[in-house]
């Protein structure tokens, strides 16, 4: 199970694909990155179905020239031979899991192997024959992804049978959340604060004053906040600073007065701030929008 660290990014990656008879396991894998990076390129995975589960920030991706902006606790599908990418925006600061799963690799498969797969392929053909792309999740399928890392540390003849009870949960739990018919995932409270965080980017707004908002206590607006918008109160006001920033800086105005017009400290913190969420600096993004003229 071998696991990466990127300094740069601070970037933690583990992924794994090996170690039992499910030959149609290609790959699962997790990140968990505190600062944006490179865009992902355009790919596809072959015959392979591609299911991903955010579990905290917010992500971009992007399939038949349709762009998906997906936060903490939502699902994302990607079917054979789709071509996708993030759509030029960087992998964002987040914690992303996702599995790869080819029902067409079968040679060499044992018996427990093609018994799983009799399981598994019709889920994945009902969500293809749905449409199913995204979903917001109504279970915790982290649980479930982790639980096939921790597998690998299981005997060969645990392992397995570990394996597809975790991936049958999590496609289970995707189906059911793209099924489910119920009230806005976003409550009233923590509308609210999305509300005036949107509406006020550049306030440098402080937790009690959210909370107030809300009409909750700080403890209980962090905790409903990051559950209904996968992602801290105080990331959220970041993103939206920043999302405000940027065509600020593609009308040429200078890093120091965008800075203080958003309520930053300083321009220093401003940009450690922006390249957290964007993976460049304010100059750098200034000048690549200057090159492509968009």
């Amino acid at each position: 199970m071998p696991t990466s660290s990127n300094r740069e990014h601070h970037q933690r990656t583990t992924v794994s694909g090996t170690g039992t008879d499910l030959g149609f396991l290609r790959l699962v894998g997790r990140t968990e990155s505190s600062h944006a990076r490179f865009p992902l390129g355009e790919h596809d995975h072959d015959s392979a179905f591609e299911v991903c589960y955010l579990k905290r920030g917010s992500q971009t991706f992007a399939v038949g020239g349709k762009k998906y902006v997906i936060r903490g606790g939502e699902f994302f599908m990607t079917y054979p031979r789709e071509r996708h990418s993030s759509g030029g925006e960087p992998l964002e600061k987040s914690a992303l899991y996702w599995v790869i799963i080819d029902p067409k690799a079968t040679d060499g498969l044992a018996s427990a192997g093609h018994g799983a797969l009799d399981l598994i392929t019709p889920l994945l053909e009902s969500m293809r024959n749905g449409q199913v792309r995204t979903a917001v999740s109504i279970a915790h399928p982290e649980v479930d992804f982790n639980a096939i890392f921790a597998s690998w540390d299981d005997p060969p003849q645990m392992r397995t049978p570990r394996v597809v009870r975790s991936l049958l949960a999590i496609l289970l739990a995707f189906i059911d959340s793209s099924q489910k018919e119920g009230p806005n995932r976003v409550s009233d409270e923590v509308r609210a604060v999305v509300d005036a965080v949107e509406s006020s980017p550049g306030e440098r707004w402080a937790m009690f004053e959210l909370a107030e908002i809300a009409g909750l206590s700080v403890s209980h607006l962090r905790h409903r906040f990051e559950i209904e918008m996968g992602m801290p109160p105080t990331e959220f006001a970041n993103r939206a600073r920043i999302d405000e920033a940027k065509p600020m800086l593609a009308s040429g105005q200078s890093i120091t007065d965008i800075a203080h017009d958003l309520g930053f400290p300083s321009s220093q913190y401003f940009a450690t701030v922006f390249k957290k969420f964007t993976g460049q600096t304010p100059s750098e993004y200034t000048s690549d929008h200057l090159k492509t003229g968009q």
